[in-house]
C-alpha cells in the first residue's frame, strides 16, 4: 500500500474552514457579507451566519423555501508576511435557506460542541451595543479549492468524509516560532531542497501531519516545496521525530537515542 505523502482535496478544504477566521458570502447584486461562523454540518450543508439588518438576510427571509442563489468564500492565508499571503481559496456553491426560529438554538448547540466559536453568542443576541446575526443554512452544489498547483472540486460525500488535519489549529503559532525562534530548523529543511532554490529566501509555509511546506521566495517568483514525512504522524510526538528526521538530525528521540 503506497503511504500518503500530503491531504487530499477534501483534507485540505476540512482544514482551510478551521483555519479561516472569517468568510465572505457572495449573492448576485448585493455587496458581499462576512460570515463569522461557517461550519460543516452532517448533512452536507454549511451553517453560517450573516448580519440580521443586512439586505442579505432580508432577501433570504422574502425568498422563502426556494432560498437565493450563493457562494461562500474562504482564503487560507499564511502564517507569515509572505510576498504572496493567500494560501489557498475555496469557492462553495449552494442555495441559502433561513433556519427555522424553532430549530436555531439546536443548531447553535451542535455547532457549538465542535466549533465553540465565540461568535455564536451574536446569534438573535439581544445585549445592547451588540452586532446581531441570524443563522442560515448553505446547501452545498459544489465545492472548489484552488492554490499554486491549480483548482480541484471535490464531492460533498468526499468532504464529509474527511477530517481536518489534527495540527491546524496550532499551525500558524508553530510557524511563526519556527521563523522567529528556529531558523536553524528552516536552514537545516532547507538543504533538502533542489540546489537552484537554495539560492532564494525560504520561509515555512505549512505544517501538517503528512509533512512541512517551504515557500522559496526568489528572484524569479515564488515556489512551493512540500518535504513529506516517512508516514503520517498523529500526535505532537510522532511530529517532532517527523522533522528531526527531515532535518537529518541524529538524535530522533532526544538525547537517549546515543545510546543505539
Amino acid at each position: 500500500m503506497t503511504t500518503a505523502v500530503a491531504p487530499t482535496t477534501a483534507e485540505r478544504i476540512r482544514s482551510a474552514c478551521v483555519r479561516a477566521g472569517g468568510a465572505m458570502l457572495a449573492v448576485e447584486g448585493v455587496e458581499p457579507a462576512s460570515t463569522p461562523v461557517h461550519h460543516l454540518l452532517d448533512d452536507g450543508s454549511f451553517a453560517i451566519t450573516v448580519r440580521s439588518d443586512g439586505i442579505l438576510a432580508g432577501m433570504v427571509e422574502a425568498a422563502g423555501g426556494t432560498g437565493i442563489q450563493a457562494v461562500l468564500e474562504m482564503t487560507d492565508y499564511a502564517a507569515l508576511p509572505l510576498r504572496e499571503p493567500v494560501r489557498s481559496l475555496v469557492w462553495i456553491r449552494g442555495r441559502l435557506h433561513s433556519v427555522a426560529d424553532g430549530e436555531v438554538a439546536a443548531l447553535l448547540d451542535l455547532i457549538a460542541t465542535e466549533n465553540p466559536n465565540p461568535a455564536l453568542l451574536q446569534v438573535n443576541s439581544d445585549s445592547a451595543g451588540d452586532t446581531r446575526y441570524v443563522l442560515m443554512r448553505l446547501e452545498i452544489e459544489s465545492v472548489v479549492v484552488a492554490d499554486s498547483t491549480g483548482a480541484e472540486s471535490v464531492g460533498v460525500s468526499a468532504l464529509l468524509g474527511a477530517r481536518p488535519d489534527p495540527f491546524c489549529a496550532m499551525e500558524s503559532c508553530w510557524l511563526q516560532h519556527m521563523e522567529s525562534a528556529h531558523r536553524d530548523v528552516v536552514d537545516r529543511l532547507a538543504t533538502r531542497l533542489p540546489m537552484p532554490l537554495r539560492r532564494g529566501r525560504v520561509r515555512p509555509l505549512g505544517l501538517d501531519r503528512y509533512g512541512v511546506q517551504l515557500r522559496v521566495e526568489g528572484d524569479d517568483g515564488d515556489h512551493d516545496v512540500r518535504l513529506p514525512f516517512a508516514k503520517p504522524v498523529d500526535d505532537v510526538t510522532g511530529l517532532s521525530q517527523a522533522i528531526r528526521i527531515l532535518m537529518g538530525c541524529p538524535f530522533l528521540n532526544g538525547l537517549r537515542a546515543r545510546r543505539l
